[in-house]
C-alpha cells in the first residue's frame, strides 16, 4: 500500500489484517487526526473531514461573539464546550435526492442527547453553508435521527437562532455557585 495521506482504518484492517494498529490509534490522544498532523499527512477525504470542518467553523463563529470554546476530543459526547457550561453537538448534512424528495439527513447518534444543543449546517453540493439551524436538544431529545425537507420543515424556525447560546450561556451562568 503506497499512500500520500493518512491511511484510514478500513485501510488499516485490509493492510494487516487485524485491528490491533487501529485500536491503538483510537486509544491515542487526538486518534488518527493527531497522529495524521504530527506526520504532516492530509486525511482521506470524508464526511468526518467535512464534520470537523463544520466545528472549527462553529468554533470561529462562537468565538467571534465572545465565547471561549473548547473544542472536545474525537469520540467525546459533544463536540464543543462553550464557556465552561453548555455543550453543543455539530453536525452537518448535503443534500440527498431520495424517491420521495430531497432532504439532509444527520443522525444523531445516540437515543438521548448528551449535548444542550445541536448546531447543524445544511450544506449545498460545493460544500457552501444553505442554513444554519441551532436547535436545543430537549426539541429532539430522543431522536437517532432527524430529517430536515429540501423546501420545509418544522426544523426551519431554528434557522440562524443563535441568540439561543447566549439564553443558555446566561442560564448556565446565573446557576455556577
Amino acid at each position: 500500500m503506497q499512500l500520500n495521506r493518512m491511511p484510514s482504518r478500513v485501510e488499516l484492517v485490509e493492510y494487516y489484517g487485524d485491528n490491533k494498529l487501529t485500536n491503538a490509534i483510537k486509544r491515542y490522544p487526538g486518534g488518527y487526526y493527531a497522529i495524521a498532523s504530527e506526520l504532516g499527512l492530509e486525511m482521506k477525504e470524508s464526511d468526518t473531514n467535512y464534520g470537523k470542518l463544520q466545528e472549527r467553523i462553529a468554533i470561529e463563529t462562537l468565538t467571534s461573539m465572545g465565547y471561549d470554546v473548547k473544542h472536545m476530543v474525537q469520540n467525546h459526547p459533544y463536540d464543543l464546550l462553550v464557556n465552561n457550561c453548555l455543550k453543543i453537538d455539530v453536525k452537518m448534512s448535503r443534500l440527498y435526492n431520495g424517491n420521495a424528495g430531497s432532504f439532509y439527513s444527520c443522525n444523531l447518534e445516540k437515543p438521548f442527547c448528551t449535548c444542550d444543543i445541536y448546531i447543524i449546517y445544511l450544506l449545498n453540493d460545493d460544500f457552501s453553508t444553505k442554513d444554519i439551524l441551532i436547535i436545543p436538544s430537549k426539541f429532539i431529545y430522543s431522536n437517532t435521527q432527524i430529517g430536515i425537507g429540501e423546501k420545509t420543515s418544522k426544523y426551519y424556525v431554528y434557522s440562524n437562532r443563535w441568540d439561543f447560546i447566549q439564553s443558555y450561556v446566561e442560564f448556565f451562568e446565573s446557576i455556577i455557585v
